[in-house]
């Protein structure tokens, strides 16, 4: 008689993990995952930097990755997240929730394959930005704000009617209790 144990992968600062059985283990791994997220991101820069690089990463993900990101109650406007890069601005230095999510979907790859590993972080992703929604729109304002700001300094004033846009849109949001939508 010969027994099976359950594949495994190592998942940094979470531990070694089976392989999900069913689908509230696969939501459990998730939860898991989304709940480290929150724990390496300490400050407010951190969790706006997370947002817009996640995002901008996910654009490249599976077809099935991509279509769960876009069931997030949040979605970005292409100003917002285009090739930002924490590493590259005034932060200089790597996001530590997308380092984070990158040597996990690194394990889960290796473990399992790159598309479900994909799906995984998609999905960790949208749990992320349900379960911070409110503290998250008001980041993204103060960002903008910051941002269009810069842009009247510089005299871009294209990029500034953008980031205007955005304002606004985030405002009428939160006037009128909808969605985060832009």
């Amino acid at each position: 008689m010969s027994s099976s144990r359950a594949k495994t992968v190592l998942l940094p600062d979470i531990g070694e993990i089976e392989t999900p059985s069913n689908a509230e283990a696969w939501l459990g791994l998730v939860g898991t995952i989304a709940t480290r997220v929150l724990t390496v991101l300490p400050t407010e820069q951190d969790h706006w930097w997370f947002l817009v690089e996640q995002f901008d990463r996910a654009t490249s993900y599976c077809d099935v990755a991509r279509t769960i990101m876009q069931t997030s109650p949040i979605t970005l406007s292409e100003i917002k997240y285009d090739g930002r890069r924490s590493e590259d601005s005034y932060v200089g230095i790597p996001n530590p929730g997308v380092v984070f999510l990158q040597r996990a979907g690194n394990a889960l790859a290796t473990g399992f394959n790159t598309d479900l590993s994909q799906i995984v972080l998609a999905n960790v992703y949208v749990s992320y930005v349900t379960a911070c929604q409110v503290a998250l729109d008001d980041i993204r304002l103060k960002y903008a704000v910051h941002f269009h700001n810069n842009c009247i300094s510089t005299r871009s004033f294209g990029y500034a009617d953008q980031w205007r846009e955005v304002i606004e849109a985030l405002e009428e949001t939160k006037s009128s209790g909808q969605d985060g939508l832009h």
